[in-house]
């Protein structure tokens, strides 16, 4: 593992999610990976809470900004889409991540 994203991932529990948790791929160039935001959130404080990170992380732009920037993750809001076969309608997206 990468010296810098190790230690990154040790201050910065969003930097150690995204860089190992299994059970998600990051690709910015790909339009169609994405991940409703709330249900990053929760696989987001789960896995916070399965690593002793600590308690009452609150999920907001103050704390995923930078992190989200520095890897190039965009949050868009949506009219109307499609997600596992099913039309999700006005919610936020979180582009350049999705389920592995």
């Amino acid at each position: 593992m990468d010296t810098r994203k190790h230690l990154a991932g040790t201050i910065n529990p969003l930097e150690d999610f995204l860089s190992n948790c299994d059970l998600i791929r990051m690709d910015i160039e790909d339009p169609t990976c994405c991940i409703p935001y709330e249900e990053f959130q929760l696989m987001y404080l789960n896995f916070c809470r399965r690593n002793n990170y600590a308690k009452g992380i609150r999920f907001n732009k103050d704390h995923w900004g930078s992190t989200f920037e520095l890897h190039g993750l965009i949050i868009k809001n949506e009219k109307e889409k499609e997600y596992k076969g099913m039309t999700k309608h006005d919610i936020k997206w979180i582009y350049g991540v999705e389920l592995n």
